[in-house]
């Protein structure tokens, strides 16, 4: 029986070296420059790039979804760089939430890749879920690890998810396939997860090289991802027409397969920002109810976020003082948590005093849009709060954030529910560091 194996040109397959090139695009885009083999010679080193490594790299920084060439561009000749590329620039000085996005491309790349036209046409695979997936079945009849020889033959010529069976009933059958050899030695599928994730482990070398699950990332991995997923919706995901969006937006999986879990934290910073919070909370104070234009607010959530401040560690997004006095006024200057809350009457307004506040955290932004296309500066996301329980969702214990989410999760579930936001009370106690 002759099989087609996974894909993966013979190149490079190191993460970072990735996100140094996609930096030396980024910078060729901003001169108004082509990426080309001269361009990247020419600046490698600038970049940080060793000299041995080829300037097809591209290939691999484009299926791992920090540079696109794809339709959306289809009139110019020029690399593009992503959004997730934008969202680890922000992060790049964090460690850990550097990680968590990493591994989330690595969970995303896809074969058949997303610059691929004439190999692997029927395949839609994930390699690093299915590899897992075969082990783990494997592991249940009695067996903790797969052979290279095996891997190439039995797993690696898989077409999609739902074939985990057929390859391990072949693996314990040893069933008599033949492959391309070349195009196994060609293949870089293996070396692109094991180089840059700690899922797996090896031992030995060559065909009888064997490959098992970390037990240190096993039950973890397994609780936090692999059973939430919704397969029908991950297959639709991998669809060619919807592939693209899956890849070059953050999904929010805050699953982090590179520091061990007990050492990392699995959310993206959501660190409170005294000031500009604090300048914002004036600002709604401020607004009078004649300044609302209601028909903007029915749309807020439609709109794609503006930045209004960018910079290589961080982007900070545009906050609209009259959506949040919008919130204010329909809870009628009340307290969300209780309306028994006392508070005080507004010098500017001459109404009680409240705050406004995110349910999911403005920081969120990016993530938000990337995953849901919901712009969450929007009336359907803020609540109406007193002062004391504005500053609990910031300052207050775990046990007391908690509490307080899930009174006004239930409070905004409806209003989410009729703008599409499918968001869950778990996702956003992690926004939170809640769970995670």
């Amino acid at each position: 029986m002759n099989r087609e194996n996974w894909n993966f040109a013979k190149q490079n397959t190191d993460f970072e070296l990735c996100v140094k090139l996609a930096n030396l695009i980024s910078d060729a885009n901003e001169k108004g420059k082509e990426y080309t083999e001269k361009y990247f010679n020419e600046n490698r080193v600038k970049f940080g790039i060793p000299e041995k490594v080829n300037y097809r790299l591209i290939g691999t920084a484009q299926i791992l979804g920090l540079i696109t060439k794809t339709p959306f561009y289809a009139s110019s000749k020029r690399n593009y760089c992503t959004s997730i590329y934008d969202l680890i620039k922000q992060h790049e000085t964090d460690e850990v939430q550097y990680n968590i996005i990493k591994t989330e491309q690595l969970l995303k790349f896809r074969i058949r890749a997303i610059i691929s036209e004439k190999k692997n046409k029927d395949f839609c695979i994930l390699p690093v879920l299915f590899i897992y997936l075969v082990l783990k079945e494997l592991k249940a009849k009695g067996r903790n690890y797969i052979t290279n020889s095996e891997l190439d033959k039995y797993v690696m010529t898989c077409k999609n998810l739902d074939e985990v069976n057929n390859a391990v009933f072949d693996i314990i059958n040893d069933t008599p396939v033949s492959i391309d050899s070349k195009a196994v030695s060609d293949c870089r599928v293996d070396s692109l997860i094991i180089k840059n994730l700690k899922l797996f482990v090896t031992k030995g070398r060559g065909e009888k090289r064997r490959i098992s699950i970390n037990p240190d990332f096993d039950d973890y991995f397994n609780s936090e991802f692999v059973k939430n997923i919704n397969f029908i919706d991950l297959n639709e995901k991998l669809l060619d027409e919807n592939y693209a969006d899956f890849l070059y937006n953050y999904q929010g999986f805050n699953i982090n397969l590179i520091d061990k879990p007990a050492e990392n934290k699995l959310v993206l910073s959501t660190k409170y920002e005294r000031n500009s919070e604090i300048e914002y909370t004036n600002k709604v104070d401020l607004i009078h109810e004649n300044e609302i234009d209601k028909a903007k607010l029915q749309n807020a959530h439609k709109i794609a976020p503006a930045t209004h401040d960018k910079t290589k560690s961080k982007t900070s997004y545009n906050r609209d003082p009259k959506i949040g006095k919008s919130a204010i006024i329909q809870a009628n200057y009340s307290c969300e948590i209780s309306h028994e809350h006392k508070t005080f009457m507004s010098k500017a307004t001459g109404k009680p005093y409240m705050e406004s506040h995110h349910l999911v955290p403005i920081q969120f932004q990016s993530e938000m849009w990337g995953k849901y296309r919901i712009n969450i500066d929007c009336v359907e996301n803020l609540v109406s709060l007193c002062p004391t329980c504005h500053k609990a969702f910031h300052y207050g214990t775990d046990e007391v954030k908690s509490e307080i989410i899930e009174i006004m999760y239930a409070e905004v579930a409806h209003k989410y529910k009729a703008i599409g936001f499918e968001i869950t009370l778990d996702e956003i106690k992690r926004c939170y560091g809640i769970g995670a």
